[in-house]
């Protein structure tokens, strides 16, 4: 994961502003979004006070984060995570100029017919209920709808190292299955933890001993 240096003007102002978020009495939104990267879901809460909402949005875009495990950017999360719409979904009338716009190079629209949704409690609910089961299933079908070469995987995922099926039984146990991602033990650490797979050609990557499914 890609972390700002601890002497970041970006990431000091990003936490005056969760310490001043805490001092707020405005209740928070949760909308959901998508990414134009991935197609995968983002949840954000969104604080019901625009000029806040609006200069928190602006801090977030500029954040080095990964999303889902699948992708890791320096930033531009305003327009990959269509923070315009999420904007306007919640402040429509006070949210009239868009504040993110595509570079001339962005080759991203993943995901362009899903809407942002405001949610309501029942809604959130149900959506944190399913989240998982749906978020695996779009992560699996993402991740094989173009086969990747080890080359691509590397380069377009930013995932390195990357194991075939050979390397893979060499240096992992496999304990258990929930595509796309498969729970292993890794045979000279005793680490256990969680890694990501292609189908065909079959490729492992993103071992993370911190994250077991």
């Amino acid at each position: 994961m890609l972390v700002s240096p601890s002497h970041c003007a970006s990431c000091a102002k990003l936490h005056r502003l969760t310490v001043g978020r805490l001092k707020l009495k405005f209740g928070k939104v949760p909308v959901l979004t998508w990414c134009r990267i991935c197609g995968m879901p983002a949840l954000l809460e969104v604080v019901r006070d625009y000029e806040y909402a609006k200069q928190n949005f602006m801090v977030l875009d500029d954040q080095p984060q990964v999303h889902k495990n699948i992708h890791a950017e320096r930033g531009g999360w305003g327009w990959h995570w269509r923070l315009d719409d999420v904007l306007t979904a919640v402040f429509g009338d006070e949210h009239q100029e868009p504040c993110w716009i595509p570079p001339p190079w962005y080759e991203y629209n993943e995901a362009m017919d899903l809407q942002v949704q405001v949610l309501s409690d029942d809604e959130l609910q149900e959506f944190a209920a399913r989240q998982i089961d749906v978020e695996l299933r779009m992560l699996q079908e993402w991740l094989n709808r173009k086969p990747r070469t080890r080359e691509e995987i590397k380069e377009q995922l930013r995932m390195n190292p990357v194991w075939d099926p050979q390397e893979f039984a060499r240096d992992f146990e496999a304990i258990g299955w929930k595509a796309p991602f498969v729970v292993v033990i890794h045979r000279k650490t005793g680490q256990r933890g969680s890694m990501l797979f292609q189908h065909h050609p079959r490729y492992y990557f993103s071992f993370d001993p911190d994250r077991l499914i």
